[in-house]
């Protein structure tokens, strides 16, 4: 029995309850529920029920979810075998009325946070102040790359074991394939290993971020030491990859269908608008079910759209319609919507603030200076008008992602213009430099698969 408390939870005394009345606080990350939409239209992350357990010869009443940790609504008879198996639970009092206030206070405050989560929709996370170097992390003993990784159910000297072993953490993020953290832990004798530390599936929690991990690996560390390579995916997202019930999202379009799919499994939604169709989207057989993923990327590909995760946000668009969309920096032409970018500018010992006002005749708050000069490419046999990579410096680097428009150059000219950022990739705690790529939109196709309109040229065009 204890009464140590995840900061989550709120406090018997903020609730004007006795601490004598509680047994042990809740032990589920409440940060990580799933958010289910139920029957009657409301949202619902955890839909408690009371049981009763007798705890040193005293009677106790036990608060558990019904809503399991992959967003399925259980009977109560499965929701109670669940909590046998696991020992998860919300909360434990003395007696019933206390217990049912304090579900009450729980679910409050789980509607408040959905409430807040839909508000601060993000403008697509540039900035995203959810980002920060480790060393700027606030308390100082969390300060390594345990203060941002953790495997989401380890407590104690299990979590301390697994913190102090951390020796890297890898950031990939990709419009193309599934986002992914790679997790490298040296494992003396594979005690964590056999202790079932990395199991598939297990919850892991990257920047207040739902993961799981995908896939393990055991190979010699530094020193010959063992040395165990985690690779973890975003939760919400390898959900999708497993529902085999398509038809339980429903929409009467590509953009309605992900928009309720991103609803489902707790994700925000960025998304264009497509042409309704007469039917909702029902999964194709023959060569096997379809998941609810393999319908979105299906879709998106009908409408010539991009379907990807980045920070907890499904995006759902085509490439055109991202162009000039998210940005730190804003161009306001005297006609036509307003314009946003990053600016990835680089020229020899110029300062990236100046460089900017010289070249885009205006000021910016947000800089990000690069280590040296793009790599372009350009080619005949290309559908892309033209593509790049470059080096930006962290952290600011960090703060960038699939989806965004940047804007690079200004040398050469040829290829000074504005490109949709694909790929962005660092390493947490390092001084190295985050690795960026970018393009050009593809140009849409005929039914045929041909572009509509041939290209004319490789330069990507400013504004």
């Amino acid at each position: 029995m204890s009464l140590q408390k995840r900061p989550e939870y709120p406090s018997m005394q903020s609730l004007n309850m006795s601490e004598a009345d509680v047994f042990e606080y809740g032990n589920i990350n409440l940060n990580l529920r799933p958010i289910v939409k139920l029957k009657n239209g409301q949202i619902a992350t955890i839909l408690s029920i009371t049981i009763t357990e007798t705890i040193s010869t005293r009677t106790c009443f036990t608060l558990i979810p019904t809503i399991s940790d992959d967003g399925v609504v259980l009977p109560e008879k499965e929701a109670k075998l669940t909590y046998t198996k696991s020992g998860r639970h919300l909360g434990k009092f003395s007696t019933l009325k206390i217990a049912n206030t304090y579900a009450a206070a729980l679910s409050k405050q789980e509607n408040r946070r959905y409430v807040e989560q839909v508000k601060n929709n993000p403008d697509y996370l540039v900035g995203d102040k959810t980002w920060y170097p480790i060393d700027q992390i606030i308390e100082p003993s969390n300060r390594n790359l345990g203060g941002i990784l953790q495997i989401t159910d380890l407590y104690g000297a299990a979590a301390d074991d697994f913190k102090e072993n951390l020796i890297s953490v890898g950031v990939s993020y990709t419009m193309d394939l599934n986002p992914e953290i790679t997790i490298e832990i040296i494992d003396e004798d594979y005690k964590m290993f056999d202790s079932n530390y990395f199991v598939i599936r297990r919850d892991v929690t990257y920047r207040n971020r739902r993961y799981e991990i995908a896939d393990v690996s055991a190979k010699p560390g530094p020193g010959g030491a063992p040395t165990i390579v985690i690779k973890a995916r975003n939760k919400a997202i390898q959900q999708m990859r497993r529902d085999k019930l398509p038809n339980s999202v429903t929409g009467g379009s590509g953009y309605e269908y992900a928009g309720n799919a991103a609803k489902k499994f707790g994700l925000q939604f960025v998304g264009q608008q497509s042409a309704k169709t007469k039917s909702t989207f029902k999964a194709r057989t023959g060569d096997g079910e379809e998941s609810v993923w393999d319908v979105l990327t299906r879709t998106a590909g009908d409408n010539q759209f991009v379907v990807f995760e980045v920070d907890g946000v499904l995006v759902y668009a085509s490439q055109e319609w991202l162009m000039w969309k998210f940005g730190s920096a804003v161009y306001t032409p005297a006609t036509g919507p307003v314009k946003k970018f990053v600016p990835l500018l680089f020229y020899p010992n110029r300062d990236p603030k100046e460089l900017f006002a010289k070249v885009m005749l205006g000021a910016t708050d947000e800089v990000f200076q690069l280590e040296t000069w793009h790599d372009f490419n350009s080619s005949d046999n290309d559908p892309l008008a033209a593509s790049g990579s470059c080096n930006v410096i962290m952290p600011q680097g960090a703060a960038l992602r699939p989806g965004h428009t940047a804007v690079c150059g200004p040398l050469p000219n040829y290829f000074f213009g504005g490109y949709l950022i694909t790929e962005v990739s660092f390493s947490e705690g390092s001084p190295e430099s985050a690795r960026i790529s970018f393009r050009t939109p593809e140009e849409p196709k005929d039914q045929k698969g041909k572009p509509i309109n041939p290209k004319v040229g490789s330069s990507p065009g400013i504004f």
